[in-house]
């Protein structure tokens, strides 16, 4: 696998293939849907497009601020322990580094509780962080309805679980807080609906691919839909499930056979950045080069798409680190007993950068940054010297 299966946030950020539940809501296998026509709102083709085209352009500065943080009353205390649950897959690496290299500054211990993609992984990972007992444990991709239980019991002991990348909402049998919701979510979803529509205007004819063992994933692609319909109306769309497994492995495949049954397709759009993978070189076996590939949450493959370019010429991508570190912000302040605004929990919205070959990273190996001064942010945040 590439950087991230996530990310998901970041985004991204720890891909996990969970309920049997979640596979019912928008069912399984790679049968596509036509979600073609109906309008949302008032916008015109030619009005959307010009809105899209406008984000697009917008967006391909780096950004220079994390976002809106308050500062904490006081330097968070150290000696404290945090875990992260580790779904082994490169995106949670991604992730355990950026709660690593945070915990390091905080003077916090870190623990990387690998708990892999399955049920029961998650549940042995949090049968272990029942008896562990960290101050904190992060965890990304989630649903808590997979570990009520260790939950529950892990709470009662005045343990603090924040959840990253989740449909669910904190409260007294979830999560203490909830850091990238639906809201950024949506944000990614609209912010690819516009990178589509501005590349082929009123003429784009779309396919779009989300995974439906994610929860997370589905808030995601219903948000994808309405922002494209919303920009142009008229313009096709089709949506295509399939499964995390299928990342990597048959998807390029899917993808190919999916182009080819809808004649006139111009651009393929995925729910995440991992799920490119191998896509645009099957496109291009299949001489169908000139079909667009776009996500959000973009990884290393999706940089080395966009500088090698391929029909992946475009990408967006958020930060991973500050997302990771927001958490741990989010993790401190209900250390101290703080509340966490909602603008901060789960309706935080990431800066989000369009990623191009004129502005590609020269080290497409390396993890997408942003705000290069973030370290420096966070440790206002925290009075850290």
């Amino acid at each position: 696998m590439s950087q991230s299966l996530v990310a998901m946030r970041s985004h991204r950020l720890c891909v996990v293939a969970i309920l049997a539940a979640a596979l019912a809501i928008a069912g399984c296998g790679s049968s596509s849907t036509n979600s073609s026509g109906g309008s949302i709102g008032k916008t015109t083709n030619t009005a959307g497009v010009k809105e899209a085209t406008q984000w697009v352009n917008a967006h391909k500065s780096a950004p220079t601020s994390i976002g809106t943080f308050p500062v904490l009353p006081k330097t968070p205390p150290k000696g404290l322990t945090v875990a992260f649950l580790d779904c082994g897959v490169a995106g949670c690496t991604n992730n355990a580094n950026g709660i690593r290299a945070a915990s390091k500054l905080l003077g916090w211990k870190f623990d990387d509780v690998v708990s892999g993609e399955t049920p029961e992984g998650i549940a042995n990972a949090w049968n272990q962080i029942v008896t562990t007992k960290p101050t904190v444990v992060l965890a990304a991709g989630l649903t808590d309805k997979l570990f009520p239980h260790q939950l529950a019991a892990y709470k009662k002991e005045g343990g603090i679980y924040v959840a990253l990348s989740t449909p669910d909402k904190p409260g007294p049998t979830g999560p203490n807080a909830v850091v990238l919701g639906p809201p950024n979510y949506a944000s990614n979803a609209e912010a690819t609906a516009k990178l589509a529509i501005s590349q082929h205007g009123t003429s784009t004819n779309t396919l779009s691919f989300y995974t439906t063992d994610i929860p997370i994933q589905l808030v995601e692609h219903t948000a994808f839909v309405a922002a494209y319909k919303k920009l142009c109306p008229t313009c096709k769309l089709t949506s295509v499930p399939t499964l995390t497994t299928d990342v990597g492995s048959s998807l390029p495949n899917q993808v190919v056979t999916s182009v080819q049954r809808n004649p006139g397709t111009n651009v393929v759009a995925m729910g995440f950045g991992d799920m490119t993978e191998g896509v645009p070189e099957a496109l291009s076996a299949a001489s169908l080069s000139d079909v667009s590939v776009v996500a959000p949450f973009a990884d290393s493959g999706n940089l080395q798409h966009v500088k090698s370019g391929t029909s992946e010429s475009e990408t967006i991508a958020e930060p991973d680190f500050v997302s990771t570190w927001g958490a741990m912000y989010v993790a401190t302040r209900l250390v101290e007993g703080l509340a966490v605004p909602a603008s901060i929990s789960t309706d935080l919205l990431l800066p989000l950068q369009v990623i191009t070959k004129q502005n590609v990273q020269p080290d497409v190996n390396a993890t997408y940054i942003g705000d290069q001064n973030y370290v420096a942010q966070f440790k206002r945040l925290w009075k850290l010297p």
